[in-house]
Formats: C-alpha cells, structure tokens, sequence
C-alpha cells in the first residue's frame, strides 16, 4: 500500500527541519510526500528543498496563495497517487516510529473506513502522541459514546 503523505505548510520554516526529519525518519513502508506551501513569505520553500534535495523518497513540492490549510490540503491531494491519504499540519513533529502504519491499520481491515485521526498534544515546544488511555479517558469524561 502506497501512502500519500499531504504536508500543507504556511511559513513554518524555523520548525520544517524537526517536521520533515520526523517524518522521513519515522515513516515505514512505501509513501510519498506532498508538501502545499500555502502563501509562504518566509523561508520555507527552501528548506523544503534542502531536506528533500537528497532524499529517495518521492516528493513533490507545490505553491499556493495563501488560500488557508483546508483548501490547501485540498491541492495535495490532488495531486496524491496513493492508496490511502495521510494529512500532517505543519506544526506536527512525527516521532513515533510506524505510525503511519498505525493510523492504516483501520483503512486495510474495514471496507468502509472514510477517515481516522490522530490525537496530540503539546508540552512545551514538544508534540507528543497521547496514549490510548488518556483518549479513552477523554471519551468517557466528556461523554462519548462507544
């Protein structure tokens, strides 16, 4: 299965090298990245360039006027040829190993999968993946039905 990973970017240049370190480091199996920089001003596109510059993975790097992340995303997947279509938010620093293989896992069993999502949080400048325990958590204290 191919990944389509769709980064949409808008002037997060400082914080671009742990996002897509993260993600080049952590990503298992066949995928490709599409990066939207959507309106930069700042230095963004070359970093982009820079880290993907020796990278093997397939990559495309594409600009947009500053048209806001939803039809930013938009764009990306587009242009996506994968069999299943993971979007990051630029702010996003991956570091979980596999996780993409994670979040397919639902997409592979189930015929009639249409979204699955991640939840994070930020300690510091942190970001860190929250245990299953702690959404579950979340679920039940703010009411969710399972």
């Amino acid at each position: 299965m191919l990944h389509s990973i769709v980064l949409t970017v808008h002037n997060k240049g400082w914080l671009l090298p742990r996002v897509l370190e993260g993600i080049l480091k952590n990503t298992s199996g066949r995928f490709e990245l599409i990066i939207v920089l959507d309106g930069c001003s700042d230095n963004s596109k070359q970093v982009a360039k820079q880290y993907l510059g020796a990278s093997t993975v397939p990559n495309l790097i594409l600009e947009t006027p500053d048209i806001f992340e939803t039809l930013a995303n938009n764009v990306g997947l587009r242009r996506a040829s994968g069999d299943c279509c993971i979007l990051i938010q630029d702010d996003m620093v991956v570091q979980e190993q596999d996780w993409n293989l994670h979040l397919a896992k639902p997409v592979e069993k189930f015929s009639d999968v249409f979204a699955v999502t991640a939840m994070l949080r930020t300690t510091g400048d942190t970001i860190k993946t929250i245990s299953k325990k702690e959404v579950m958590e979340f679920f039940r204290v703010n009411g969710a039905i399972f």
